[in-house]
């Protein structure tokens, strides 16, 4: 078989599926379970981002937006690896992991470089002073604006019945 034959049996049976047909048992056990191997590995990369790329931001936590993780550190950054683990009992469950923790370490890395360069405190009092130059109602407009355009991308995703 060459190289560059084009995708597998397997491979193009994958393709045509949706989550829904995958959640419903729409599949056959091995694609299903080639499945959900590779939603694993996509939030083990997230995961894998969002953890070193936020140690690249802010190795002090201190730009950190989740309080519970700056709190207690590292360690829940390590044990949230363990998500990898939701698709083999949810497949939409691991799909909602997966996402955000794509959209976290692109964010991080989007940004994280300023603060990297800066330092972290530096950079928070950076964001510190632009946010008091900015008058509260263009805050919650650019606000409003951010959440109606993820509000659309969200509404064209087909709906995902159990």
């Amino acid at each position: 078989m060459a190289a560059n034959s084009g995708p597998t049996r397997a491979e193009s049976r994958l393709c045509c599926h949706s989550v829904r047909d995958i959640s419903s048992g729409g599949l056959d056990l091995n694609d299903r379970l080639i499945f959900e191997l590779v939603l694993a590995a996509t939030i083990l990369v997230g995961r894998a981002g969002d953890v070193f790329s936020t140690h690249f931001a802010s190795p002090a936590m201190v730009l950190e937006a989740n309080a519970l993780a700056r709190k207690v550190g590292r360690p829940i950054a390590i044990a949230s690896f363990l998500l990898a683990v939701i698709p083999f009992f949810s497949v939409e469950l691991g799909v909602m992991v997966a996402v955000p923790s794509l959209f976290a370490a692109s964010s991080n890395l989007l940004e994280g470089w300023v603060a990297h360069a800066l330092g972290e405190r530096q950079y928070f009092e950076l964001m510190q002073h632009a946010a008091s130059k900015l008058a509260p109602r263009g805050l919650h407009g650019t606000s409003f604006v951010r959440r109606l355009y993820a509000d659309l991308a969200i509404s064209e995703l087909p709906a995902v019945s159990a």
